[in-house]
């Protein structure tokens, strides 16, 4: 039987697995309209993490800012039974990472860089 700590100790490992391995290159966005993944999306993870749009609420949530100038909703982000889970769109019709669950992988990531 898995103990509280050890799952949290399994999510940390895989959370600090992708924050290592990502990179820019990696984050794209959804497109709504043609439903389809659309080209890099450097620029808007690099907005989230250069506005300080990434807010800790507790160990297990944070909340996304609206990129001031674009859209003017807001994201959660929140530990789940799987991992971290995002409230947009793109996690939640094709369960993959987003931009916003990418952007708080770099954050961890400068964060343990120094």
């Amino acid at each position: 039987m898995t103990t509280v700590e050890d799952w949290e100790r399994q999510q940390a490992r895989k959370n600090y697995a992708k924050a290592h391995m990502l990179s820019f290159a990696d984050v794209c966005r959804w497109d709504t309209v043609s439903r389809t993944l659309t080209g890099s999306q450097r620029t808007k993870v690099q907005k989230y993490l250069r506005e300080n749009l990434l807010r800790k609420v507790s160990d297990s949530e944070y909340e996304v800012l609206p990129i001031p100038g674009s859209t003017k909703q807001h994201h959660w982000l929140s530990r789940g039974k799987e991992g971290w889970e995002c409230d947009c769109q793109y996690f939640n019709k094709v369960g993959k990472d987003c931009s916003h669950l990418m952007a708080l992988y770099l954050y961890w990531n400068q964060l343990r860089e120094g």
